[in-house]
């Protein structure tokens, strides 16, 4: 994720920051998961993932109507 922000930055110059937080979130998230129950560390994992789908939809959809 950290990549495809920087390349979103380079190119686009649009939602790379929501791109860097949901790594660093992943970063955390694998860290936390050495303490943490196999289950649970797969539902932190989940929830990650549906925040950054939907924060980034909306980042997608604000860049094109800017951008149109």
């Amino acid at each position: 994720m950290a990549t495809t922000a920087w390349f979103f930055r380079a190119t686009a110059a649009g939602a790379w920051i929501e791109r860097l937080v949901a790594a660093a979130a992943c970063v955390a998230a694998g860290v936390a998961a050495v303490w943490l129950p196999p289950l649970v560390s797969l539902a932190v994992l989940d929830v990650i993932l549906a925040v950054t789908v939907t924060v980034l939809t909306r980042a997608h959809r604000r860049l094109r109507t800017r951008a149109g």
